[in-house]
């Protein structure tokens, strides 16, 4: 097997790997006050949910309002789910925020 054909097969066996963004790129993260770039790893995560209550009676005669398809038990279920990106800005202190779903 010649170099090039070994050199071929290992780039298809490799996984491919995501870009990374970096400063100056579309997507990358920047300060909401003063435009500065801010750091790819957030400082902080928070998680949030909205919970909801189920009565496991079926509504429209086949499935209640968690999503099952037969009565159940009363329950609290989960509706939505997010988390909250906190980056603190290095050259002016302000504190960002991004939603991420």
């Amino acid at each position: 097997m010649s170099l090039g054909a070994r050199y071929d097969a290992w780039l298809t066996t490799q996984p491919e790997e995501p870009d990374l963004p970096m400063p100056g790129d579309e997507f990358y993260p920047r300060c909401c006050r003063c435009g500065g770039f801010l750091r790819r790893d957030p400082d902080r995560v928070t998680s949030h949910e909205q919970a909801g209550q189920c009565d496991g009676q079926p509504l429209d005669f086949y499935m209640t309002l968690c999503g099952a398809l037969a009565a159940h038990e009363p329950h609290t279920f989960t509706v939505a789910a997010w988390g909250e990106l906190h980056r603190t800005c290095k050259k002016c202190g302000h504190e960002n925020t991004e939603v991420e779903s």
